[in-house]
């Protein structure tokens, strides 16, 4: 006898009215507000597509070989018809401009992966008429007025552990890498937003370009008062701390096209790694920075050698960043953190990057300052060990963030040069224009509540650098690069208990992978 035919429907619908957030969000917050159910004050959202698939998430496919869909009619409504009996899967294309939110099964029963765009374990029998399940979202807008930077809400306080410092991991340039943030001031936390910066008070940018280990402007020989060498390590002799105390893991495509795991060994006890294409290869190199001291393998071995590039900028406490800040192709070095003696000069002049969107005026962008427009210290550097160790000033200094921010760096606007942000609570504040100030032309993107640490990198091969987030050893990555996450984006797991997330493009095809650094774990 024929088997009657079976049937699912739902609804996808925007759950309440737009939210307006400076943000600061969580799923707490956002549960207060609305509850995922649908009641007659919600939109119900047309146009949205959604996909059939089996108990085991393999999409269902048509007569033509295309994944079977339905999309939502002016009411909102969606039906799945003439099913066998079974166990199905919905999934949601998740609408642009919309913060994934509550999903619930219906009369069939069902799991919902909130968040996810998933509900699955749906078990069909025959002529059953499967209705109510349903797809919410929100809308978050930021606050008005238009043009004006958004309000920035005061760090809360944080616990400190007797080391007096938090174990952070931010992006730096091409990949990210850990760092230790020193605590924020207690209850008088001035509250430095993005509009006004660090200022001369808070923290500030300096960032120094190193064009491969030979830099524009004349070669000054460091003097000697400069020499304050933060570690064991003497660049005079290139002897001192070993450099293989920090296990690298990279996964890189192999021959077949599958992905594989290379190991390296580069590290020292209490430093970070950095990563970024020092040399111009087209390939991301590594390296470490210790207090101030900076260990780039600029030859690509993998191991800290005669050949490589050493340098020394900032001090304990500052949190290095990389970036190409010249778009020659290769990669530069640059700290966040406290202020420096002559800050205040050095903002007076600066320009902001040499980018195209950068149309401030009256001060040439690509040109080394003089001395009197810059900070009193300066960054040393010495390419390889028979190399001279030179004296340079610091080419740019940015107000942009307040402590407790985290600093990432990327080509936001696929320019070919890296312009900087800060991360702070969930939230990506990113200088499109690449001037070092918040303004009109800059962007805030909230990927969600997801409690986790920012990776940054050039996902998809487009150019241009995506976000993402590292939560508990999964990665959720934006590889569309719609600054959102959704089911069209990439979830992945890649952990180990001691590991550091980094990213970066280890085999030069043009497309930045992930990785992992394990600290002071020495080599068997």
């Amino acid at each position: 006898c024929e088997i009657p035919p079976a049937s699912i429907s739902g609804v996808v619908f925007q759950d309440g009215p737009p939210i307006v957030t400076s943000g600061l969000v969580t799923p707490e917050t956002l549960a207060a507000m609305r509850d995922g159910q649908l009641t007659d004050d919600d939109t119900r959202l047309a146009g949205v597509t959604l996909m059939l698939a089996d108990g085991e998430g393999n999409l269902l496919l048509d007569e033509a070989g295309q994944p079977i869909t339905a999309v939502t009619d002016a009411e909102g409504s969606f039906t799945f018809d003439r099913l066998y009996p079974g166990e199905y899967q919905i999934i949601q294309a998740h609408p642009e401009g919309y913060f994934d939110w509550i999903d619930t099964p219906g009369t069939a029963g069902g799991v919902a992966e909130n968040p996810g765009d998933v509900i699955g374990q749906i078990q069909l029998t025959a002529g059953q008429q499967a209705a109510d399940y349903h797809f919410s979202e929100l809308q978050l807008r930021d606050p008005p007025p238009p043009g004006l930077p958004p309000p920035l809400p005061p760090l809360p306080p944080v616990i400190i552990s007797n080391f007096q410092a938090v174990p952070i991991i931010v992006t730096a340039g091409f990949g990210v890498s850990p760092l230790l943030i020193p605590p924020p001031p207690g209850p008088g936390l001035l509250d430095l937003g993005l509009a006004s910066g660090g200022g001369v008070d808070g923290y500030t940018w300096h960032l120094s370009i190193v064009d491969g280990g030979n830099p524009r402007g004349q070669n000054e020989e460091a003097p000697a008062v400069a020499r304050a060498f933060t570690t064991t390590f003497q660049a005079d002799t290139w002897q001192g701390d070993r450099v293989d105390e920090g296990q690298w893991q990279l996964v890189s495509n192999g021959p077949n096209g599958q992905a594989e795991l290379r190991t390296l060994q580069f590290g020292m006890p209490g430093s970070v790694p950095v990563v970024g294409d020092f040399n111009g290869d087209g390939q991301t190199d590594i390296g470490i920075f210790h207090d101030g001291t900076w260990f780039i393998d600029l030859n690509g071995n993998g191991v800290w050698d005669h050949g490589d590039l050493w340098a020394q900028l900032g001090k304990p406490g500052d949190i290095p960043t990389t970036g190409d800040w010249d778009g020659d192709g290769k990669t530069d070095i640059g700290v966040f953190g406290p202020t420096w003696t002559g800050d205040d000069r050095a903002l007076a002049r600066e320009g902001g990057l040499p980018a195209a969107d950068n149309t401030a005026t009256g001060v040439t962008k690509n040109i080394p300052p003089q001395e009197h427009q810059a900070p009193v210290q300066q960054r040393l550097l010495k390419l390889t060990a028979k190399g001279q160790i030179r004296s340079d000033v610091i080419d740019h200094v940015f107000s942009y963030g307040q402590p407790g921010d985290i600093p990432i760096s990327g080509d936001w606007n696929g320019d070919g040069m890296d312009q900087i942000g800060v991360f702070r609570h969930g939230t990506y504040y990113l200088d499109i224009n690449g001037n070092g100030k918040w303004d009109v032309d800059d962007k805030m993107v909230d990927l969600g509540p997801f409690a986790g640490v920012p990776v940054v990198g050039d996902f998809n091969g487009d150019g241009r650098d995506e976000l993402g987030v590292y939560v508990d050893g999964k990665w959720r990555l934006d590889t569309n690069g719609d600054q959102q996450l959704d089911i069209l984006d990439e979830v992945f797991e890649l952990n180990s208990p001691d590991g550091i997330p980094i990213v970066g493009d280890w085999d030069g095809s043009g497309i930045e992978r992930p990785g992992l650094y394990r600290p002071g774990v020495k080599a068997q």
